[in-house]
């Protein structure tokens, strides 16, 4: 007892006399100074007050304010209490002491320096509510970030290097099953039960590319969730088929499709008309309806050589014989049907009987491999009015005064750059 009045006292004098206190030294430097006593038996150590974090709470929220400010304390157990008000960061147990500024308690860092900072500053983050940024890339479940926010699986390495990729997220998955794969899941609860799902979703199955946003019911199977896909290599799109397989052409739809707000056109500017084969593969045709143009006059020779499609005429009218030269055949032109007219001034007149030759060429110009559609061996039905036919030429003559009204030419084509000139009489 006397031992112990001595320290107090002694103590008590220290603080008075030099406002230093010293423990285990006689010569303190600091307003306290704990020396160790080092033994081997010596517990050396400056504890702090030890609360649970029932205890604390227990304490309410106003006790510790302004005058508290840099208090220490170590709480053991968080099992009870609350992490609410100033004990909101109190989530384990740990060294916490009072920030009587933000009135909260704040833990004491207990590892290296915080990579987090506080929105808008360059301060330490602290605290679990708080806006953060750093300005390092970012990665998940990957020690070898490529962009800002990297999420890779385990034991998977990004190929971003050998892609056109300078800026943005990278998601790097490994499986080849056609159910699993990378993506986003959105679901909304409050939302009708069966139609409360969006899956964003990039797999690949048997070398086909899948990716879309798909609607689904909750529980729907896979089969159920194609919206959209692309078939590797060859870059066909895909809607509505099962992830992209089986997609022939560049657009390839499993189903009915439809197009709003057409422009309304004229067969001089829109000379073609959509037509589909029996899968369902569009094509295009030269759709020749519309106002009929005429073309009337004695012509004696008519060179279409370089006339374009908007400028030809659909019906030419001759009062005798002549020459005629065909536009030079391209994709522009195939489909078009040009009818000349013999003999009159009006679309129903007609000869009966040609006194001089009347003959069609092909330009000069055009490649060798056109030509006009013929039978080298027989030139029935026109036997009558067909004087010769070769691969360049057709001239007409009608000795045996054979009644026609117009002798008609269409381009057609092989679709690889070869065309023909069909022939045909009306009126014969």
């Amino acid at each position: 007892m006397k031992k112990n009045i001595i320290f107090a006292f002694s103590l008590t004098a220290s603080s008075l006399l030099f406002g230093q206190v010293g423990i285990n030294t006689s010569l303190p430097q600091a307003t306290l100074d704990i020396v160790g006593k080092k033994g081997a038996t010596d517990k050396d150590g400056l504890t702090a007050p030890r609360l649970t974090r029932a205890e604390l709470t227990a304490k309410g929220n106003n006790l510790y304010g302004a005058g508290q400010n840099g208090t220490l304390i170590y709480i053991t157990d968080v099992s009870g209490g609350d992490n609410v008000s100033q004990r909101i960061n109190i989530t384990d147990s740990g060294y916490y002491y009072f920030d009587a500024t933000n009135n909260i308690w704040e833990k004491v860092a207990t590892k290296g320096e915080e990579p987090w900072q506080i929105a808008g500053t360059t301060n330490k983050a602290t605290r679990n509510n708080q806006n953060i940024y750093q300005t390092g890339k970012i990665g998940i479940f990957t020690n070898n970030p490529l962009e800002n926010l990297s999420i890779g699986q385990s034991g998977v390495t990004s190929n971003l290097a050998n892609s056109y990729i300078s800026t943005g997220l990278v998601i790097s998955g490994s499986s080849t099953s056609d159910s699993e794969g990378i993506g986003a899941y959105y679901e909304n609860l409050g939302a009708p039960s069966g139609a409360r799902v969006v899956k964003h979703e990039f797999s690949v199955q048997n070398g086909n590319s899948f990716f879309g946003y798909i609607n689904t019911n909750d529980n729907a199977t896979y089969p159920n969730l194609t919206l959209f896909g692309t078939n590797l290599p060859s870059g066909n799109f895909s809607i509505g088929l099962y992830r992209g397989a089986g997609a022939t052409e560049k657009l390839d739809v499993n189903g009915n499709a439809r197009v709003r707000g057409l422009a309304d056109g004229d067969p001089i500017n829109y000379p073609y008309k959509v037509v589909a084969k029996a899968d369902g593969t569009f094509g295009k045709e030269t759709d020749i309806t519309g106002a009929v143009q005429f073309a009337t006059g004695g012509f004696q020779n008519l060179d279409l050589t370089n006339v374009t499609r908007a400028n030809l005429k659909d019906i030419y009218f001759f009062s005798h014989g002549a020459t005629i030269t065909l536009p030079v055949a391209s994709n522009q032109l195939v489909g078009v049907e040009l009818s000349f007219y013999i003999s009159g001034g009006a679309a129903d007149s007609f000869t009966t009987g040609l006194t001089q030759e009347f003959s069609v060429s092909r330009p000069a110009t055009d490649v060798a491999t056109n030509s006009f559609l013929f039978d080298s061996g027989s030139t029935s039905p026109y036997t009558n009015l067909i004087s010769s036919w070769t691969g360049n030429k057709i001239t007409f003559i009608n000795t045996k005064l054979r009644t026609f009204r117009a002798l008609n030419f269409k381009l057609v084509s092989n679709g690889a750059g070869v065309y023909r000139w069909m022939f045909w009489a009306s009126g014969v």
